[in-house]
């Protein structure tokens, strides 16, 4: 997802869900989850290319 985003200069803010975050560090893996985080004017352009991308 983040190539995608990026080889369509969309910029992201990766974010760990609860301590997601210390357990990657100490296990190299998280249960929580990540959060991709865009600028909500390039919200629907962002979800069209991961759905297009799904999609397939």
């Amino acid at each position: 997802m983040k190539d995608l985003l990026d080889q369509h200069n969309i910029p992201y803010i990766i974010k760990d869900r609860e301590s997601g975050g210390y357990m990657k560090i100490y296990s190299g893996f998280s249960i929580y989850g990540t959060d991709i985080l865009v600028e909500k004017a390039l919200f629907k352009k962002a979800k069209n290319i991961l759905d297009e991308f799904t999609s397939k």
